[in-house]
């Protein structure tokens, strides 16, 4: 934390790249310019109509603009996950520090290529976008269950998304996320993963099951697209010695609330009135840019991904 908060009041100024500019590829370019320490020097797109942010910055249709530009510290891919491993490898091999949004790639001999690659250009890096790591509620909550002591048993979670279908399916669009998040609440990686598919079609995954067995504890994340209506469903429940934490999202919005069953004195409960995803992923970017570290390393999603191609 004082290693950040140096980063943060030198505010050294970074230049960076922004590849792609679908709907989360906007929502990432609105936090960025708001961030003062990061200059968006271009945004690639197909076509100047897809950024939806008022910006008078400049929009490239060439990413080899970006790779000819030796004052580039960062580039951001926040394209479809098909078109990851190319993109990323392209400026690794320039020495680039890149990073992806989730998932790295759709396969887990991409991910080995990629993390070899950076390994033979020691300026290069990678870095995984997971939101819900950097939420100040989820650090919140994980700062109290190690405070004092608390215990998982098990985490159980459910997302229903109710727009968007995506190609790669429903567990490497959203199951991905909890993965994460279980392991970084739990401090350490799950010991085996179970998928079950309960409904796709065609290709694509629908609806499915993923079981995390831990020494101590197990989660079970259930995940579907929903388009048919317009709702959303996106809760946590964390089972623990002491009591049961609930985890909701509302408008890109955590809330944690604390139920200790009355046995014992410990009371938690945090609201954000803001959504901090984001922005503490986008400032991790930047301490990593400046200062190095960061909270999950690559080789994170490597094993994440090689479970799940399975």
């Amino acid at each position: 934390m004082q290693s950040l908060v140096r980063c943060l009041a030198m505010k050294k100024l970074v230049n960076i790249a922004i590849i792609g500019m679908g709907h989360w590829g906007n929502h990432l370019l609105a936090n960025l310019l708001a961030l003062d320490f990061f200059n968006v020097k271009y945004i690639c797109c197909r076509k100047k109509e897809d950024v939806k942010v008022n910006t008078n910055k400049s929009i490239i249709f060439d990413d080899n603009i970006i790779l000819d530009d030796s004052s580039i510290d960062g580039v951001i891919i926040s394209t479809s996950p098909e078109s990851h491993f190319q993109l990323a490898r392209k400026f690794l091999k320039k020495g680039l520090k890149v990073f992806v949004e989730k998932p790295l790639t759709l396969s887990h001999n991409e991910c080995v290529e990629l993390l070899n690659i950076s390994k033979q250009y020691p300026s290069s890096g990678l870095m995984v976008g997971n939101k819900f790591v950097y939420s100040t509620a989820i650090n919140k909550l994980k700062d109290f269950i190690e405070d004092n002591n608390i215990k998982i048993n098990s985490i159980s979670s459910r997302w229903l998304k109710g727009a968007g279908i995506q190609n790669v399916g429903i567990f490497f669009d959203i199951a991905y996320h909890h993965i994460y998040l279980a392991d970084y609440l739990l401090g350490c990686d799950f010991i085996n993963l179970k998928k079950y598919v309960l409904n796709k079609k065609e290709d694509i995954i629908l609806s499915g099951l993923v079981i995390l067995d831990y020494k101590d504890a197990v989660c079970s994340i259930e995940v579907s697209y929903n388009n048919h209506f317009d709702f959303y469903d996106h809760n946590f429940r964390i089972e623990t010695n002491k009591g049961v934490f609930f985890i909701s999202e509302k408008d890109r919005k955590l809330s944690v609330f604390f139920d200790n069953k009355n046995q014992n004195s410990l009371t938690f409960g945090y609201q954000e009135e803001k959504e901090t995803c984001v922005t503490g992923e986008l400032t991790a970017f930047y301490k990593w840019l400046t200062d190095g570290g960061v909270i999950f390393g690559p080789e994170h999603d490597c094993r994440i991904i090689n479970y799940l191609e399975k």
